[in-house]
């Protein structure tokens, strides 16, 4: 058996939630996200499936691209924080590592 955690449990956390949830070697599916509350709900089902990832995404990715030009000018702040980038830099360090060692790594490991 297995124990599968998760980061982030928004409509995307979802998504990637539904694979490891239905797998029958999992038998622990444990989540973390920065609202306490989602977290606690758990994998909420994730919607209607899209064709394909731009279609997925393309309303985020469009509402970023207008927001972007005032955030670099300084007109307005920007929505991901200095933490929040650090942390998606851990993450995917972590991620890096472990694909090239084969191993789990924790983000621990990376933090310097």
């Amino acid at each position: 058996m297995m124990r599968v955690g998760l980061l982030g449990i928004g409509r995307i956390g979802a998504f990637h939630a539904a694979t490891p949830a239905a797998h029958p070697w999992v038998d622990e599916l444990v989540v973390a996200d920065a609202d306490a509350a989602r977290a606690a709900e758990g994998p909420q089902p994730p919607g209607e499936p899209r064709p394909d990832f731009v279609t997925r995404f393309d309303a985020a990715h469009i509402a970023e691209m207008r927001a972007f030009p005032g955030a670099a000018r300084g007109e307005t702040d920007s929505s991901c924080t200095v933490e929040d980038a650090l942390a998606a830099l851990h993450l995917a360090e972590a991620a890096e590592l472990s694909r090239h060692e084969g191993r789990p790594v924790r983000t621990a490991e990376v933090i310097s």
